[in-house]
């Protein structure tokens, strides 16, 4: 059974009788061609454009990941000294990235030193921009902005 109102309700009722099909049949058709008009869709449009700038943005890590990489193999100075363990290693290989000067403005610092031994800060790759300059030959958390993100999922949105 269908709860409607009854202006609705009337109206299906005569459809259905005038057709010969039970409400329901009725009620499943239009929502069917509603579904399926071109150019119609499920959800906002909004919300598909957020949950794809997610998307693309999740596909950076990887990217990231090669090019920390190959960074660390051409100039494997980078990686020496960081008492860690592997695990961690190939985790700051996924989200820090050695000091570039086009990424330290929005950057936090992701490396301490103690004892004389580099440690990783995972955790910066949460923080927020931090006021502090990261040094030249640290590791960084960077901070992407939204923006292209969100243009590209506009732009792979409105193609679709």
């Amino acid at each position: 059974m269908i709860v409607l109102p009854k202006k609705i309700e009337r109206k299906l009722k005569e459809e259905a009788e005038k057709t010969g099909v039970s409400e329901e049949e009725l009620v499943l058709e239009a929502l069917s061609k509603a579904l399926n008009e071109p150019g119609k869709c499920w959800f906002p449009d909004a919300l598909i454009i957020y949950i794809a700038s997610k998307v693309l943005m999740v596909l950076t890590l990887p990217f990231q990941f090669l090019l920390n990489l190959i960074t660390v193999m051409r100039h494997p100075e980078l990686i020496e000294g960081f008492d860690e363990p592997i695990w961690r290693k190939l985790l700051a290989l996924l989200l820090l990235t050695p000091y570039r000067r086009p990424l330290s403005f929005y950057a936090t610092v992701a490396e301490i030193e103690v004892g004389g031994k580099r440690k990783f800060v995972l955790r910066a790759a949460l923080k927020p921009i931090s006021d502090e300059m990261p040094e030249e030959g640290k590791w960084i958390a960077p901070t992407y902005p939204m923006i292209p993100f969100i243009l590209a999922a506009t732009i792979i949105t409105a193609l679709c």
